[in-house]
């Protein structure tokens, strides 16, 4: 928005980027005209939808010059990470929406051409030409060419993303019938689980992602079992707040401890010489006559406790009394 002589002009370019412009898009010498935004009120509403058209035409071919202008200075920095830094200051996003922007102008200015001719003609905007790179991404360049040029009459049709990704993805599998399979076992491979925090709401995603399909078929069976047994008449909550809940509740239910009767520790050199001792009273027990015959029963047992010797080895030897 620019004041000149007290009105309000809304200029598309600026002055310099027009004269620039016209060397690069002779056929549009208008793009840098500017618009008085009070005349907009006294425009009849045809003049208003062409105006609408004529400005989306002019959006799409500054963004094909865009995708030229970051692939010709990737070309030039070597597709090195400078590139993706700088695009990230100068836009002011992300370094992951630079580096994207990066890949998206190296793919339409080399492997789809007339997608990118598409988007010059006005006839596809950076977003459906985003999609399109993004279902060839994983083809070689002479599969995503033949793609390119399958969809080369499709796209201008196409009203959204949804409609240009399936038309897309079925002419990429029609061209490489296995990358499924090659994304199958990627995904296998990169089992995760991922939280997504989303601020608006102030809530938090927990993902289990590429996992196998029976596992997460039982796990979903065992939640929704719960989440049933749950509804009553005066449960309030709906099934997937439910199974929501359920999930949470099997997430960070604590697991029962076990018994200590299995558990084995390793043994000491005192409790060895305390197994030696117990044995020693064990053996003059059994040696007097005095003792009652009760005795017998208990020092049968504590046998199997001493330990034998290994292959290779002398038994040891016990001294009865002190030697």
């Amino acid at each position: 928005m620019i004041k000149t002589n007290g009105k309000t002009v809304l200029y598309i370019v600026t002055a310099e980027e027009r004269e620039a412009l016209k060397t690069l898009l002779p056929e549009h010498q208008d793009i840098g005209v500017c618009a008085d935004v009070s005349a907009l009120s006294q425009m009849s509403e045809s003049s208003l939808s062409n105006l609408v058209d004529s400005t989306n035409t002019m959006i799409a071919r500054h963004q094909a010059l865009r995708y030229r202008a970051i692939a010709e200075l990737n070309l030039r920095r070597r597709r090195s990470e400078e590139v993706p830094a700088f695009l990230a200051a100068a836009l002011n996003v992300g370094h992951d929406r630079a580096r994207r922007l990066v890949a998206e102008a190296d793919a339409l200015v080399n492997r789809l051409p007339k997608t990118l001719g598409l988007l010059e003609r006005g006839l596809l905007d950076d977003s459906k030409a985003a999609t399109v790179c993004k279902s060839t991404a994983d083809l070689s360049d002479d599969d995503a060419r033949s793609v390119d040029t399958a969809l080369e009459d499709r796209l201008p049709n196409k009203a959204d993303d949804n409609k240009v990704r399936r038309a897309a993805n079925y002419e990429a599998d029609k061209a490489d019938p296995g990358r499924h399979a090659r994304r199958a076992a990627q995904r296998s491979d990169a089992r995760k689980v991922t939280v997504t925090q989303h601020l608006v709401t102030r809530s938090t995603s927990l993902f289990i992602r590429n996992c196998e399909p029976a596992k997460i078929a039982a796990a979903y069976e065992r939640i929704d079992q719960g989440a049933r047994r749950l509804k009553t008449a005066d449960e309030t909550r709906s099934m997937d707040e439910l199974r929501a809940d359920v999930a949470l509740e099997l997430l960070l239910a604590k697991r029962k401890r076990r018994s200590n009767s299995r558990r084995h520790f390793a043994a000491s050199r005192g409790d060895d010489t305390r197994r030696v001792k117990k044995q020693r009273g064990a053996d003059r027990r059994s040696s007097d006559p005095g003792q009652p015959a009760q005795c017998d029963s208990a020092i049968a047992a504590p046998t199997s406790a001493v330990p034998q010797p290994r292959t290779g080895e002398q038994p040891v030897q016990h001294s009865h009394g002190g030697g």
